[in-house]
This record gives structure tokens, C-alpha cells and sequence, in this order.
């Protein structure tokens, strides 16, 4: 008795066609699940903010929308390289291999993009934007910090994303190594279409500008609305943002001096028989309210990432008892405008009166850290004796050069 042995089926041209964008389908899929399911977290930790908003139907349409912008994003170098890669004999190792290392790789990124977000928010109320990358370029500091406070969440996220993308590299590996070469012909007509469908998912609209953060910007509170978006496409977008600011950032407009002199002099409420110079016309004599015979110690506190909601004497918790003792000792300045976005331009402003230039802080800036007025040398003129005690690494945003 004998048995016939059924000769592989081989498929057709759409069949062909179909095994080779079947591994971009399934990460498109695995893309969109994993984004849906961060984001409904995302929705349940925050519930109360987003009901307050009113904006739960709104997070969640115009969330599947940017997840889509984020998948034609991350198709567009695939869909490009198809033509060229899945069409002949030659090079369908190097579209497997392309597919094979790629589309696991961006999946990790997501995935790991996702779960370093609660994190992020704890401390900006946001979703990771260029601060995320300008914090990495001090890795030691940033990790001890992470480690000290977030220990278990980095554990389980280590885990998490490790067993998500073996899983991932596994099941794709498998719809990889099915794939044939589709021929010139099929590959020429096909790739129109590949990135046409990119395009439309990265625009995601038929108006003169494509989608962008302010597209679900409709709450006015900032966390609701980035949770309509996803933290890899927060990120991009950061990056790209920076890319089209000016050299030495933006510029101020051009104001007559005579203005500018007469509006801050305005501002700094000292009678104009005591501003003293031409040359120097903010220059002016301070006339001691209080005569003393021995001029008082000074301390000036600078206390970091310390919201007012935190502080007793500013009307937050009453999670400062030693601050707001001192607030009732010294003087407490609790109506002040913040000079920049980030610590060291309110550290510049404290300590040098620096308004926010153009270019970097100058704390940061590494050939400009003399000949500049600063307080302590103010002092030093009066038989001052200055210090400069920072709690933080010394090497951080440049400190220990601008003490």
C-alpha cells in the first residue's frame, strides 16, 4: 500500500503579496493594542481628572487617531524599502532580516516608552517630552533617582517589556521566515498604496496641516489632553519641535533703550534723585531703612521642584513645618514670576539677575562662567564671605563650574 505524498501549495501573487506585509499588519495590531491598553490604564489612574474634563469620549477617538499616526510613522522606512527589498530572490533575506530585527525593536521602544510614563508624570504632569531626553544626558544622577524612588515599578517594567518582546520577536520571527519575493511588478504597484495608507495615517486628516499635539488639546487641563496622545509620538514630536527653533533659541523684540529704561525703572519703585549714573542707568543708591552696626548674615534658599501646593505658608499641604517657620523670620518672596522653564533659569536669575537670554542658560554654558555680575561678589565687595552649598551630583546642568 502506498501513499501520496500532497506537494506544498504555493500561493498566488496576492498571496505572496500578503505573506510579505503580513508581519507589518500584525505589529500595526500589536501596536494598537498595546497603546489601547496603556491608554485605558492611563484613563482609570487619572479617572477623576478626565470625568472633570469631560473628555473620556474625546481621550479615546482621538487616542486610537494618534496611535494610528504613530503606526504610518513607524511603516513609512518599511513601506519605503519594499520595492527595493521583498521583490527579488536576491534580497528577501535582507526584508526579513529588516522586518525581523526592526519591527521588534520599535515595539520595544513603545512598550518601554509606556511604562517610563507614569513615572514622568509623577514629576512633570505630562507625557515624556524633551525634558525626557535632556534629563539622560545626566544618566548617573537620573538613575539614582529613579532607583531611590521607583525601584519596584522599574522592576516589574524590566520584566514587562523583556517578556513582551521575546513574545514579539518570536511570533513575528514566525510570519518572517514564510515570506517569499513578490516579483517587480506586484512590488512597483503595491508601494503606492503602502504609502499612501502612511501617509494618510500620519496626517490623519484632509486639511492644509496634519494632526498635532494641539489637535486634542480641548480640555484646558494639559494631562487630559496628553492622554488622548502616546509617549513615543510626544517624544518625536519634542525632538522634531526643536529642530525648527532659531540659533540660540527664540528672540526678543526690539524695544527702544529710552523704553526699557524708563519701564524697569518704573518697576524698581526707587525715586529718580537716587539713580546715580548716565552710563550706568539702573545704577541708584539704596538707602538703608534700617541702620545696624553689624550687617545680618544672609541665606538664600532655592528649593527645587516645589510646588506651591506642597508648601504650608503658600497654602498647600502642611508638609513644610521648618520652611514656613522661616517664612515668618526672613523675607518670603511668594509672588514671583517664573524666569524660564526649567531650574537653572530661575538659578540664574536668583544668583547673577540674568533675564532668560536667547542661548542656554548660562549655568550650562561651559566658556561663560566669569566675568559676570553676580551676588555673591556683590557681598564680597561688603566683607561678605560666600558659599554655594548644592544638594544635588556636582556635575549636573553644570553646577559646580557656576559655584
Amino acid at each position: 500500500m502506498t501513499t501520496k505524498t500532497q506537494a506544498p501549495q504555493i500561493p498566488g501573487p496576492l498571496g505572496v503579496i500578503l505573506l510579505s506585509l503580513r508581519p507589518l499588519i500584525s505589529f500595526a495590531l500589536r501596536t494598537l493594542l498595546v497603546l489601547t491598553i496603556c491608554r485605558g490604564v492611563f484613563v482609570v489612574w487619572q479617572w477623576q481628572r478626565v470625568v472633570e474634563a469631560d473628555m473620556l469620549a474625546v481621550v479615546l477617538v482621538q487616542g486610537f487617531r494618534f496611535d494610528l499616526v504613530l503606526i504610518g510613522l513607524m511603516l513609512t522606512v518599511p513601506a519605503l524599502a519594499f520595492p527595493f527589498l521583498a521583490s527579488n530572490r536576491l534580497l528577501i533575506p535582507a526584508w526579513r532580516g529588516l522586518l525581523r530585527i526592526c519591527l521588534p525593536a520599535v515595539l520595544l521602544v513603545i512598550i518601554f516608552m509606556e511604562c517610563s510614563t507614569p513615572s514622568f508624570v509623577d514629576q512633570f504632569d505630562s507625557r515624556p517630552n524633551i525634558l525626557f531626553l535632556e534629563y539622560l544626558n545626566h544618566p548617573r544622577e537620573v538613575a539614582g533617582t529613579l532607583w531611590a524612588a521607583y525601584k519596584l515599578p522599574i522592576l516589574l517594567s524590566v520584566l514587562l517589556v523583556s517578556v513582551l518582546t521575546w513574545i514579539n520577536s518570536r511570533q513575528i520571527g514566525r510570519l518572517v521566515d514564510r515570506i517569499q519575493p513578490v516579483g517587480v511588478v506586484p512590488a512597483i504597484l503595491v508601494t503606492p498604496i503602502l504609502l499612501l495608507a502612511c501617509l494618510g495615517m500620519v496626517r490623519s486628516t484632509l486639511d492644509h496641516r496634519p494632526v498635532n499635539p494641539s489637535t486634542a488639546a480641548i480640555s484646558s487641563d494639559p494631562l487630559v489632553n496628553d492622554i488622548s496622545l502616546n509617549s513615543t509620538y510626544t517624544l518625536i514630536y519634542a525632538i522634531a519641535e526643536t529642530q525648527h527653533e532659531p540659533e540660540g533659541g527664540v528672540r526678543y523684540a526690539d524695544l527702544e533703550d529710552a523704553a526699557v529704561i524708563d519701564f524697569v525703572r518704573n518697576g524698581m519703585d526707587v525715586g529718580d534723585r537716587y539713580f546715580s549714573s548716565a552710563l550706568l542707568p539702573t545704577l541708584h543708591k539704596q538707602v538703608v531703612a534700617t541702620p545696624r552696626a553689624r550687617p545680618l548674615n544672609l541665606v538664600i534658599i532655592v528649593e527645587e521642584s516645589l510646588g506651591a501646593e506642597f508648601v504650608g505658608a503658600l497654602g498647600g499641604l502642611d508638609l513644610t513645618p521648618n520652611l514656613d517657620e522661616l517664612s515668618q523670620q526672613g523675607i518670603w518672596f511668594e509672588n514671583l514670576y517664573a524666569t524660564g522653564t526649567r531650574s537653572v533659569r530661575g538659578l540664574e536669575a536668583i544668583v547673577t539677575g540674568f533675564t532668560p537670554t536667547p542661548s542656554r542658560s548660562v549655568v550650562k554654558l561651559g566658556k561663560s562662567q566669569k566675568g559676570f555680575f553676580t551676588l555673591a561678589q556683590l557681598l564680597g565687595q561688603s566683607g561678605y564671605e560666600s558659599s554655594f552649598i548644592y544638594g544635588g551630583e556636582a556635575q549636573f546642568d553644570n553646577m559646580r563650574r557656576f559655584s
